[in-house]
């Protein structure tokens, strides 16, 4: 009767350890993946920042060019804002079809790669 009782008592022992394991290795994948999009979140956003500068100077540049161009200072400001009303209406109609279909895709993509992975 202890033999079963100790083989027993083995078993979820080595149940609890089993499952121990589990969750940890499962809360280091959650770590790993979160880690994997927050370095990706930082390296867009500085990416980000710079193409923001480097599109501000060349719209202010482009600016100053039309008004030299055409004469009349407030001219070649108008031409680069029609520019930007014309690109933010083109990114509102495409938001829902491509944008958010392209960033739910990628999000996807590094939360499901390392599961991939795992597998094989």
């Amino acid at each position: 009767m202890t033999t079963s009782n100790d083989a027993f008592s083995k078993i979820l022992e080595s149940s609890k350890i089993y499952i121990d394991s589990k969750l940890k290795y499962f809360e280091l994948v959650m770590i790993d993946k979160i880690s994997g999009i927050m370095s990706n979140l930082i390296a867009a956003t500085i990416t980000f920042v710079f193409i923001f500068f480097v599109v501000f100077f060349l719209s202010v540049s482009l600016s100053f060019a039309l008004s030299e161009w055409y004469g009349k200072m407030w001219f070649g400001f108008l031409v680069v804002a029609i520019l930007y009303i014309v690109v933010i209406m083109a990114i509102h109609l495409l938001k829902g079809k491509v944008i958010r279909n392209t960033i739910q895709n990628q999000l996807l993509n590094s939360l499901t790669k390392d599961a991939e992975d795992t597998k094989n």
